[in-house]
């Protein structure tokens, strides 16, 4: 969807259903019926007071008489009170409920969101301001019907009974308002566009604000001395911002300044006219208060519906960034195959390049991997052994070739494949959490203590667990005042043990497992490799070439391509590519 496109009414709706449950629904009726009576009442209160004036004015009334009419100002003004109070409380329920909807539909959209769409710095822009604007506006499109339905209502309500003193007031206080909705809607229009072209600055702005506040960068900035580098980059970027929203609302000042003397203008006239028709007989003093009171607050509730329209002209804009986004391209959700648990890998002749790039990161990567074989994946930076993993992962679709499971095309299987894989991330998370809940993350599964403990024993790391203050109920990271922090090892070791635990995933993939273990730690855990990868398939990716003694087999990439495949022995007796990488890290440690 590109800028100047607009969703119809039909579409708009067909977008604000999405967001709507029985109970949503329910709320909704009762907010219609709530919003129905309180927009009556205004009118009845203002009838009753012109009644109530007119008895007095004409001198014909007795006591019971004008003890009904205050008795019954009275209660319609009770009754008036009631209604609102029910009324902002079930507005209020329903504008929850619409909030807790949205946010469950745009989590589940982002669940299944391609990985292609996280490379795409516009799709960042899009987030923000769907995270930032979306769910207010949803609330807003919605419960702004309540607010303009209600005071129309109103308006005409209370139109009908100073009309009854004279049309030409309705007509009059109703003017104003259309060179009013004609200046909001132009002014929507460019505070929506300022929005969007400020998306990026603004992202950047709040990075900086984290690096300027949190603990991950605290040491650098103080060892480096870089806070006042920072600083000022968002003091640069928070001053450009500030001038354009300062432009913006020069505008707005000016035109409303424009409108606000319009507004007096017509009020000023509607008195004149009033004391007028005094003067000439045509209107009694007790009308002439009702339409003095009635004018101002039927151009105040106008105002609450042009503001109502304007807001709605605004959401117009945020609706359709979140149409855009939940049309974004998803992942296959359902496997049109299972599984075998002797599956193969196949990649048949694979070329791939990153969204938005045309450098082919992969090309033309053809090789089979039998269920059960210990693979390492070496080469240098760069040469796409990630990329490589990534692409086994179900993680990105390549651009030529295909990838078969078991003869099963990955993509009529990716969710039932998903399912098979454990996956230590180079990157890997560091879940703020319990040790327990970091070891089961990801397991379909409730496990055993005993199950928990076996695989932290295999990781290496359950004599660390014994000794935490809660033992694996022990809470990791910042979170809690009785929280542990954990050196990157142990964090390590923790993602490893995640990746390890559901014993149904039989294939491994297992990007850097070691970078951040001491030498003892990977010493260790290289003896433990064997058990740990028994009756799986490996796929082991390392710039440390110790791992290379413990597989059946190596890949060598180079320049995106397989350049050397074999075992240690054999690509040693080559002497090409692995030769001197093996050559060079050895000779580091003579």
């Amino acid at each position: 969807m590109n800028q100047f496109q607009h969703l119809n009414h039909k579409e708009k709706l067909k977008l604000l259903k999405m967001f709507l449950n029985g109970g949503i629904v329910a709320a909704f009726v009762l907010n219609v019926l709530l919003m129905i009576a309180v927009g009556i009442f205004p009118a009845a209160v203002t009838g009753c007071q012109l009644r109530l004036f007119d008895s007095v004015g004409s001198g014909e009334y007795s006591l019971p008489v004008l003890s009904g009419l205050v008795l019954t100002f009275l209660a319609v003004h009770i009754a008036y009170q009631i209604a609102e109070c029910f009324f902002q409380k079930y507005h209020f329920i329903f504008s929850e409920k619409l909030k807790f909807a949205f946010q469950k539909q745009m989590l589940k959209k982002a669940e299944y969101l391609t990985i292609e769409n996280f490379d795409n710095a516009k799709f960042y822009d899009l987030l923000y301001r769907v995270r930032e604007n979306g769910a207010e506006n949803v609330i807003g499109a919605m419960t702004n019907w309540f607010d303009i339905a209600k005071n129309v209502i109103q308006i005409i309500s209370m139109s009908i009974v100073i009309g009854r003193i004279h049309r030409i007031f309705p007509a009059l206080i109703i003017s104003f308002s259309v060179p009013y909705v004609i200046f909001y809607r132009k002014m929507n229009f460019y505070h929506y566009f300022q929005l969007m072209n400020n998306s990026t600055k603004t992202r950047k702005n709040h990075y900086i604000i984290d690096i300027l506040n949190k603990r991950e960068y605290a040491k650098e900035l103080r060892v480096f001395g870089l806070f006042s580098y920072f600083y000022d980059y968002h003091v640069r970027l928070r001053d450009e911002l500030f001038e354009e929203t300062y432009r913006l609302v020069k505008k707005y000042t000016f035109y409303a300044g424009i409108i606000g003397v319009c507004k007096r203008m017509v009020q000023v006239v509607c008195f004149a006219l009033g004391i007028f028709f005094v003067f000439e007989g045509r209107m009694g003093l007790g009308q002439y208060a009702v339409l003095y009171q009635t004018v101002t607050q039927i151009q105040s509730v106008l105002l609450k519906v042009v503001e109502c329209y304007k807001n709605q002209n605004n959401q117009q804009y945020h609706l359709e960034d979140i149409a855009e986004f939940l049309s974004l391209n998803e992942e296959s959700q359902n496997a049109v195959h299972g599984v075998g648990d002797d599956a193969a890998i196949h990649m048949e002749h694979v070329s791939f390049a990153y969204p938005h790039s045309e450098e082919m990161v992969l090309k033309d990567i053809d090789l089979k991997i039998p269920f059960g074989q210990k693979v390492a994946v070496v080469g240098e930076n760069g040469s796409g052994k990630t990329t490589f993993a990534n692409l086994l992962a179900g993680l990105y679709t390549p651009m030529e070739g295909r990838i078969w499971i078991g003869g099963q095309g990955m993509k009529d299987l990716l969710p039932e494949w998903r399912g098979s894989l454990g996956y230590i991330f180079q990157d890997f998370m560091q879940y703020k959490g319990t040790v327990r809940e970091n070891t089961e993350l990801g397991v379909p599964y409730e496990p055993s203590g005993e199950e928990v403990e076996e695989v932290l024993k295999a990781c290496g790391i359950w004599e660390f667990v014994e000794q935490l203050p809660q033992k694996e109920e022990t809470v990791l990271g910042f979170m809690e005042k009785e929280s542990v922090e954990l050196s990157g090892g142990q964090w390590q070791k923790l993602a490893i043990s995640r990746a390890l635990l559901d014993k149904k995933r039989k294939i491994l993939i297992l990007d850097e497992f070691a970078a951040s273990l001491d030498a003892f730690s990977e010493a260790d855990l290289y003896k433990r490799f064997q058990q740990l990868a028994d009756g799986k398939t490996t796929i082991s990716i390392s710039h440390r070439l110790g791992i290379t003694q413990f597989v059946d087999r190596i890949l060598v990439f180079h320049g995106g391509r397989i350049v050397e495949d074999g075992t240690h022995e054999e690509l040693m007796k080559k002497r090409g590519h692995y030769y001197a990488m093996y050559r060079a890290q050895r000779e580091l440690y003579q």
